[in-house]
């Protein structure tokens, strides 16, 4: 059984109006195969159980559920404005 992506509408938006939808996909590609590095955290405080990727000054924002093999991104911005 594959991971399933599932994107809330305005990271949604955001991701494809800035063309990196594709980058992301390769980025949690490689970390769930397991074969390079991707600057992903462990986020805490109240997303706690998130983590963050990160595309050049661009943070995505998701939850990984291994039960159901699901991604759900729930924000992505810039870095100065995915935390508020």
């Amino acid at each position: 059984m594959n991971w399933q992506i599932k994107y809330k509408k305005n990271a949604w938006d955001f991701l494809s109006k800035h063309h990196l939808v594709e980058k992301f996909e390769l980025k949690l590609k490689i970390l769930l195969s397991g074969n390079g590095q991707v600057d992903i955290k462990k986020l805490s405080g109240k997303l706690t159980g998130h983590f963050r990727v990160r595309i050049g000054k661009v943070r995505v924002i998701f939850k990984i559920n291994p039960e159901e093999r699901t991604i759900f991104v729930k924000k992505a911005d810039f870095r100065g404005n995915v935390y508020k």
